[in-house]
């Protein structure tokens, strides 16, 4: 058989060193979206919104144009400048005024952003060889004072929505503001150690801790050192933002805390907008999120990305509307149903959150559940208070969830709102580690409540929804 000629080996030898090529870039680009940060993320705070916000993001990414609508919202950038002038601790903040509920999404500290064209030609006058992509802390050290302005105008580019105004402020000043506020009950996964404003070395221990502003700093700007450091920073900021704004609305302290964020702030705020004051008056523990601005990590960088940043806001003004729709329509069909039977719970949407730390216990309390008749419309991990002893079961009207008792007897049970449209939410307590055996199998996955992603398809766990490091 002859040889194929020299020219036809070569073809082939580039044909395949093209195939090569393809397969790395492929790989480099998977590598790289499997380090990105979703809406829901791998944090607990974020997934504690994953089951009502998914749906939401798929119907608006099936619109062939995103408009997002700005009728309702009043969305306000808060800017900590770090120690060193360069690393802004940055927090975009998405307050529906007729639903009262509030977003607040972190922004990495050490973001990697794309300005549009009038943007970048402003920053071009400061830093004139910028490529397209500028890190914000860049923007910092080029602009001084002025970099406030800039970064609304690139929050407002990136976003796709309208920022109707900015606060910025120091660390120190920032830790008046929470020092101003009660202390946080915080779950410290690892023991960690941060210098005050004066150098001082301080330590805080592993496990259940009372936190002040100063820890509460720590928290939020602590670095450990590790290949994923800012990562680890984000997550305990969020949760640490989220247990404090929740206790906030507890407390007697909220107008101490408005005064010394007043006094603090420096401030570029658009007439009309809702007052700092009115905003945490109206503000409800169940009406409040804390999620993180989408993009992607390399080599120590966070790329936002426009196209899924604004989508993800697309999604969060649609989502408040329907929240706030559904609560009302909620009301108008409850206004008639004061009493509830036995067996009433059957019919209602139940929220089931692992308050445990015991891994899977949710998915398998709604396995059983579920078999008894009763519909499950989500389940998720809960940490903000420890670990729970006693089970709690939340309702929205004075009477629910007594046939619940059958199956927690020791529960407790109190009314109060729910933001995700349920209608009774059950926080499992390590009174309720003992799940009973399933002796039938009635089921409904047809239920317009019913969410197959809050549940695990593969091992009848919460993997969906809990993070092994999330469940002690």
């Amino acid at each position: 058989m002859n040889k194929p000629s020299l020219g036809i080996r070569i073809l082939v030898f580039f044909l395949r060193l093209l195939v090569v090529l393809a397969l790395m870039a492929g790989i480099a680009i998977l590598s790289f979206q499997g380090m990105t940060y979703y809406l829901t993320g791998k944090f607990y705070q974020w997934k504690k919104a994953a089951s009502e916000t998914k749906e939401v993001i798929e119907e608006v990414a099936e619109e062939p144009e995103t408009l997002i609508d700005n009728k309702n919202l009043e969305n306000t950038l808060l800017i900590v400048d770090g120690k060193d002038q360069r690393t802004e601790y940055i927090f975009l903040s998405l307050y529906n005024k007729d639903s009262k509920k509030l977003d607040v999404v972190l922004v990495p500290a050490n973001a990697v952003v794309k300005p549009g064209d009038k943007t970048i030609k402003t920053i071009r006058e400061k830093i004139p060889d910028v490529e397209e992509q500028v890190e914000l802390e860049d923007i910092a050290v080029a602009f001084g004072p002025d970099k406030y302005k800039v970064y609304r105008e690139i929050f407002a580019e990136l976003t796709g929505l309208e920022i109707h105004g900015y606060d910025a402020m120091t660390l120190d000043q920032f830790r008046q503001v929470l020092d101003a506020g009660p202390k946080v009950s915080y779950n410290i996964q690892k023991s960690m150690s941060y210098r005050d404003d004066k150098d001082i070395l301080h330590s805080i221990d592993a496990g259940q801790q009372m936190v002040d502003g100063e820890q509460g700093i720590a928290l939020i700007t602590h670095l450990d050192g590790t290949a994923e450091e800012e990562t680890s920073r984000l997550e305990r900021a969020g949760n640490y933002i989220s247990a404090y704004l929740e206790a906030l609305t507890r407390s007697k302290k909220a107008s101490d805390v408005v005064a010394a964020y007043e006094k603090n702030s420096t401030t570029e705020r658009d007439e009309g907008i809702t007052s700092v004051q009115d905003v945490i008056d109206h503000l409800k523990a169940s009406g409040i999120t804390v999620r993180t601005m989408q993009g992607g990590e390399d080599e120590g960088l966070f790329y936002l990305d426009a196209e899924k940043i604004q989508l993800q806001m697309a999604a969060l003004a649609k989502q408040t509307e329907k929240s706030s729709d559904k609560a009302s329509s909620d009301k108008k069909e409850k206004e008639n149903d004061a009493v509830y039977t036995e067996g009433a719970s059957a019919d209602l949407a139940i929220e089931i959150y692992n308050a445990a730390y015991v891994e899977g216990l949710a998915a398998r309390w709604e396995e059983y559940l579920t078999s008894e008749g009763y519909n499950i419309s989500m389940i998720d991990s809960y940490q903000s208070e420890g670990v729970f002893s006693q089970t709690r079961i939340r309702v929205t009207e004075d009477g629910m969830g007594e046939d619940l008792l059958e199956y927690f007897p020791d529960a407790e049970i109190y009314v109060d709102e729910i933001a995700t449209g349920g209608d009774i939410r059950i926080y499992l307590g390590s009174d309720s580690t003992n799940v009973p055996e399933i002796t039938n199998t009635t089921e409904d996955p047809e239920s317009n409540y019913y969410n197959d992603s809050d549940g695990d398809e593969d091992s009848g766990d919460d993997s969906v929804v809990v993070d092994d490091e999330d469940v002690e």
